[in-house]
């Protein structure tokens, strides 16, 4: 008989993984059996190697709902960003799926995660066209608004080093209101884990923020942009993620008791809790495009809490994830999928 391995997902030996799931398959030591579309992210090479655990097996079937907006990015390529009253000529101008949420939503099930989305679009080809995209990513789209108006759109320039400067107009996400959470609510807290950011109304997201805590769903915060932040969201979010721009808008609002996972880009990611510090240098890659790093590394976040690694081993990944998300254009295009970052991680050990 094959001798068990450590879990590809979580890297531990936590026995090999009970039946579970509606579609089983039989585990690589053909002795239990995992779901079908779990094994499939992982690599092939470690079929008779290593088994999913049982505490991986059960935490796949936690359900993430991802909360914010939903656009379509306009990207136009430059070489440098223009001076006040300067006229550049732009290299190329493209159009991708975006909005944070979107993006989020995008990462979180590349990574392999069951995904819902919340969020609204309008009743246009572009929110035809989101709703399609999201589908046909195996995210659950029922708690999606169809809105009179515009969806949302991004402005954004990219220069050559990667760097990125974004103009949105919020259309249909700001369509999204308290009536649309209340009348939804029995399917909303029907997920595990909640993924939010606040280009959809503050009051909104407040009322959904106290409803999650309340019914003590696990909430990751991404408070941006900061003019929808207020202060007494922090009550209500287990976490918070902001980038260095943001943390220095907030810090003077954060406790010591709060988990704070802070976004330094090129300088990696540190966990700050009770006035202490954990940082995780940043995974380098020959960036392309910086527009959805932030939210791959929120989606990563998730999955680490979600899989119950310990937060060095959560960051570690979701520099890993952001830093992939840079190396190609558009804010969705590099973002890894599970069995890229396992085998990332195998080549790095």
């Amino acid at each position: 008989m094959i001798e068990k391995g450590k879990c590809p997902i979580c890297g531990k030996n936590n026995g090999c993984a009970m039946v579970a799931g509606t579609d089983p398959y039989a585990c690589w030591c053909m002795t239990t059996l995992v779901p079908k579309d779990l094994l499939n992210h992982i690599p092939e090479e470690y079929r008779n190697k290593s088994c999913i655990c049982k505490e991986c097996t059960t935490n796949y079937n936690k359900k993430v709902c991802v909360v914010g907006s939903l656009n379509m990015d306009l990207v136009l390529s430059l070489n440098e960003f223009p001076q006040n009253g300067e006229t550049v000529k732009a290299n190329k101008l493209e159009t991708f799926f975006g909005g944070k949420g979107g993006n989020q939503a995008i990462a979180a099930a590349k990574l392999g995660l069951k995904v819902s989305m919340l969020g609204s679009v309008g009743n246009d080809s572009h929110g035809n066209k989101y709703i399609e995209h999201l589908i046909n990513s195996n995210i659950d789209v029922s708690l999606v608004k169809r809105s009179e108006g515009d969806s949302g759109q991004a402005f954004i320039q990219v220069d050559k080093t990667g760097e990125n400067k974004i103009i949105t107009i919020g259309g249909a996400n700001y369509q999204l209101t308290k009536e649309w959470i209340d009348n939804n609510v029995d399917v909303i807290l029907d997920h595990d884990f909640f993924l939010m950011s606040l280009e959809i109304p503050k009051n909104v997201s407040l009322h959904l923020l106290k409803l999650l805590s309340k019914h003590e769903k696990t909430i990751i915060l991404d408070p941006a942009p900061y003019s929808n932040f207020s202060k007494e969201m922090l009550d209500y979010a287990d976490y918070i993620t902001p980038n260095e721009t943001e943390y220095e808008l907030i810090k003077g609002s954060i406790d010591k008791s709060d988990n704070v996972i802070l976004k330094n880009g090129c300088k990696g990611s540190s966990f700050i809790h009770d006035n202490k510090i954990v940082n995780v240098p940043a995974y380098r890659v020959d960036s392309v495009d910086s527009v959805g790093a932030g939210d791959t590394f929120n989606a990563a976040v998730c999955f680490g809490l979600l899989f119950k690694f310990d937060i060095e081993e959560t960051l570690y990944h979701s520099n890993i994830a952001g830093a992939l998300a840079t190396t190609k254009p558009g804010a969705q295009g590099g973002m890894p999928t599970l069995e890229e970052l396992i085998k990332l991680k195998k080549i790095n050990e």
